[in-house]
């Protein structure tokens, strides 16, 4: 029997050891100490691309929970360090090996089983199945060591213990936006209620960019399941008050995280996503989720007061850039990887020889050559088609399955949405001299292979928005897809005439 997979795809992993401090997300470190491409266990936010790992099913142990674990930052598999036998004692892991190893007889094996906590399904213990220890923080790192069981030492159990969080769960927002209820009119600050000192959130403007209160800025907290939410204009955060109104009068500060204070629950938000550009807000106070309400003389204003997700508590998200521009793309080669790849005839031509002499002949074979290219960010929306334009040249798989860069700039004048794919078309052409014996027929056929290559990037995102302000971040999310043909070969097939 194959068992399904025992974890998430795509995990992050947070030691329980502290679980109040936010610096304990397990992450790839490309310098650690002595170490290089450590797994490290200081990361401080869960969304960070250097904490995203895959978990995958091992090959020969489909009726066991066994899996290989991947960073996902640099496409590299976690096994022990080395088999020098200090850094063995040690059992220092990296993510480091670039193809799973089933063996358990060899150091290098790349299988771990997680062992489930009885009491939280979400909370395990990895054991590396080759040398039979389970995996330990020790200080900033991931270390191999017998367990606190298997010593009878439970003080130290924590430091085994980990807890799963499904990527896929986390909120990974844009930066600024505005937020368009069912009425269609966009949510700005307005004084609605004489009797309130402070403005509410009112769905009252039908122009994004003619207001600038419409525009908010998300806050994301460490554990990447929260948002704060700033009101750009005003400067305050998003707060619920006695009266379940959602106003902008929460006092912003930058080191503000996930507290579990009571007025800094009141200004915590779980975004719910709906579809790609429609969330759900849960303001974690009262647990309700917000909605368009009205009563009296607050109309069409944002209240948390919705037990499920209505249609009044659907909120449409719109970023307001009017234009983006991604330039200084940086391929990350060194942990690019061939995802697929598969032979094909690409073309084919026979030439006959109906004498009793060799006769060479020059064939010629044409065929349609295509590439396909496709930019992604882990942003966890898609907000509708943006003005984006694209610098940056193109990685592709070249000869002997190396991947390479390859110029090929989009230009200013070349608009695109992330994680669209495009796909440039054209004909080739080869000529091949081949040797046709006597009386014979010669069949000559053109193989390729066909691959997809994965390269992580970083990039330059410069931002103009509707009200005429321009920023630009350096981001480290970005992950490029390109499909290819490469390393042709020709291959002959002779066949007598008589």
């Amino acid at each position: 029997m194959t068992l399904g997979l025992p974890l998430p795809r795509f995990i992050v992993l947070q030691s329980s050891r502290n679980p109040n401090n936010n610096n304990n997300y397990l992450r790839y470190a490309a310098e650690q100490g002595e170490l290089n491409d450590a797994i490290a266990c200081n990361g401080d936010n869960a969304t960070n691309p250097n904490a995203k790992f895959e978990v995958e099913q091992a090959a020969h142990d489909v009726d066991r929970p066994i899996v290989h674990i991947r960073s996902c930052y640099n496409n590299k598999y976690l096994r022990l360090s080395s088999d020098n036998d200090e850094q063995c004692r040690r059992g220092y892991i990296v993510a480091v090996a670039e193809k799973p190893e089933e063996d358990r007889s060899r150091w290098s094996c790349t299988l771990f089983e997680p062992d489930f906590s009885t009491d939280d399904p979400n909370t395990i213990r990895l054991l590396h199945v080759q040398s039979g220890l389970y995996l330990r923080r020790s200080d900033d790192i991931c270390t191999l060591a017998a367990s606190p069981i298997q010593n009878n030492n439970t003080p130290d159990e924590d430091m085994f213990v980990f807890k799963v969080i499904c990527w896929e769960s986390l909120v990974i927002l844009p930066k600024y936006v505005a937020f368009r209820g069912d009425n269609g009119l966009y949510l700005g600050v307005r004084w609605v209620v004489d009797d309130i000192d402070s403005p509410c959130l009112q769905f009252a403007i039908s122009d994004e960019f003619d207001d600038r209160t419409v525009k908010n800025q998300f806050v994301p907290t460490p554990d990447g399941q929260t948002v704060r939410i700033k009101n750009v204009q005003s400067g305050s955060l998003w707060k619920r008050d006695d009266h379940n109104w959602i106003r902008p009068f929460g006092d912003y500060k930058e080191s503000s995280s996930s507290s579990s204070s009571e007025d800094e629950i009141t200004m915590l938000f779980q975004v719910i996503k709906i579809k790609d550009n429609v969330i759900a807000l849960l303001n974690l106070a009262n647990k309700q989720f917000c909605k368009r309400y009205t009563v009296k003389a607050a109309t069409s204003c944002l209240c948390a007061i919705d037990s499920t997700v209505t249609e009044f508590a659907q909120l449409e998200v719109v970023e307001l850039v009017s234009s983006r521009t991604i330039y200084n793309i940086d391929f990350r080669l060194d942990h690019a990887r061939i995802i697929h790849s598969e032979d094909r005839i690409v073309a084919s031509c026979v030439a006959m020889n109906n004498t009793g002499e060799p006769r060479t002949k020059n064939l010629r074979l044409t065929f349609d050559h295509s590439m396909s290219m496709t930019w992604k960010n882990s942003s966890s929306l898609r907000l509708g088609k943006k003005v984006v334009r694209i610098q940056s040249d193109v990685a592709r798989i070249g000869a002997g399955s190396e991947i390479v860069v390859t110029s090929g700039d989009f230009g200013d004048s070349t608009t695109y949405e992330w994680g669209e794919t495009t796909v440039r078309r054209w004909r080739m052409t080869r000529i091949h001299r081949v040797v046709v014996p006597p009386m014979s027929k010669v069949t000559v056929r053109l193989w390729g292979t066909v691959g997809t290559c994965e390269v992580p990037f970083s990039f330059v995102q410069r931002d103009v928005f509707g009200d005429g302000e321009v920023e630009s971040y350096v981001r480290d999310d970005g992950f490029y897809c390109g499909t290819n043909c490469y390393d042709f070969v020709y291959e002959t097939l002779e066949e007598s005439l008589g």
